[in-house]
């Protein structure tokens, strides 16, 4: 977590994309959380938190584009916007009981994690690709097993794990304000 004394000689817009940065994946967790609901008791907002959701990797990609630039912008857009669609697809898979879907998509939900970490650890050397890795599995094994409570109808334990869902998204969301502060830090102290 970086604390208020650090922030000084920081202008003010690249604070505020920091927190941005840092709240988004709890936005996720939360859209997705109304996704599940949504898709199981199918009430009719589906499509409207479908729509919400899809605006998530837009605004992540923006914030990325301010530090690191168009090209790896648009690749991280397109990553985490395949995220989104594959954790649509799975508890819609799962809805369905498509265990097979259900498989390719969980599979297909690591391997962009995968893309992602090694994506950003090239971008940022203060974003270290096993760390990053390891972050996303956790955030998306927690995801899993929130979705998977769904299917046995335990709703008690569903709400303690987008508890700690919620919880591990801070710790996510740290972890990129971190680095990038310390990105940023790096280079002002090269800049003449």
């Amino acid at each position: 977590m970086i604390h208020k004394k650090q922030y000084e000689g920081i202008p003010s817009w690249q604070i505020n994309i920091i927190l941005r940065l840092s709240n988004a994946w709890k936005e996720l967790a939360i859209f997705s959380r109304l996704y599940l609901i949504s898709s199981y008791t199918g009430l009719e907002d589906r499509e409207s938190i479908s729509d919400r959701l899809a605006e998530i990797p837009i605004e992540l990609g923006n914030t990325i584009r301010l530090f690191f630039g168009d090209d790896i912008a648009a690749r991280y857009t397109d990553l985490v916007n395949l995220q989104v669609s594959l954790i649509k697809n799975l508890i819609d898979a799962q809805v369905r009981g498509d265990d097979a879907a259900v498989k390719d998509n969980i599979n297909r939900l690591y391997g962009t994690a995968d893309m992602l970490a090694a994506l950003l650890s090239n971008a940022n050397p203060f974003w270290t690709q096993s760390e990053m890795r390891n972050l996303r599995y956790t955030y998306l094994s927690l995801m899993l097993e929130e979705i998977t409570t769904f299917i046995t109808k335990n709703y008690a334990t569903s709400i303690d794990i987008f508890d700690r869902l919620l919880s591990y998204s801070t710790v996510l969301g740290d972890y990129y304000a971190k680095g990038l502060y310390d990105y940023i830090m790096a280079n002002r102290a090269r800049t003449p």
